[in-house]
């Protein structure tokens, strides 16, 4: 049987096993790899996935409604989210940009 190692890490990973000096050559690497795993390891149970009915069967009867919000919540006066009011506005006339008037 000839096998052949394609992945560069592997080979380096055979390579170091060989220059510690514990094994006489690349199959007694593989060798001794494949004797310290469980050949009848258990693979995990993975439960079949379940089809779009099943998944929402325990909502049903709830009268939820997934529709979306129409609403776009209350409007928001950025200037007053960063602190400017329109007395800090005028405190500050003639020392900056007029933030309460687009610039023209």
């Amino acid at each position: 049987m000839t096998i052949q190692i394609t992945n560069p890490e592997v080979e380096e990973v055979i390579n170091e096993r060989l220059r510690s000096g514990a094994f006489k050559d690349a199959e007694d690497v593989i060798l001794q790899a494949l004797q310290s795993s469980s050949p009848t390891a258990p693979l995990p149970s993975v439960a079949p996935a379940k089809g779009i009915v099943e998944l929402f069967a325990p909502l049903r009867g709830l009268n939820l409604d997934f529709g979306r919000n129409p609403s776009t919540g209350r409007p928001v006066d950025l200037r007053t989210a960063i602190g400017l009011t329109p007395t800090s506005l005028q405190n500050s006339a003639g020392t900056g940009p007029n933030l309460a008037s687009p610039r023209g």
